[in-house]
């Protein structure tokens, strides 16, 4: 039995004190994790940015890789 998104017990208690700079990717069309998880993700780190890619699958970082590029240089212009 799999967990609600967002219900990771004490790690989800302690999203709010993250302080790095956080880029989700989320791909709309995984049919394994969906990005509900991500959403839940990014509503529980402040400051957290969330993009969910259309068309993309369970394995967007080698589908999309120039957006998991974009993410991760967005995440260093932050620090």
């Amino acid at each position: 039995m799999g967990s609600a998104p967002g219900d990771h017990g004490e790690l989800a208690a302690r999203y709010p004190q993250v302080k790095a700079p956080v880029e989700i990717l989320a791909a709309a069309d995984d049919h394994v994790l969906g990005p509900t998880h991500a959403q839940a993700l990014a509503r529980g780190i402040p400051g957290a940015n969330l993009k969910v890619i259309p068309g993309a699958g369970h394995q967007l970082m080698h589908t999309h890789p120039d957006e998991v590029v974009a993410a991760v240089e967005r995440a260093l212009a932050r620090i």
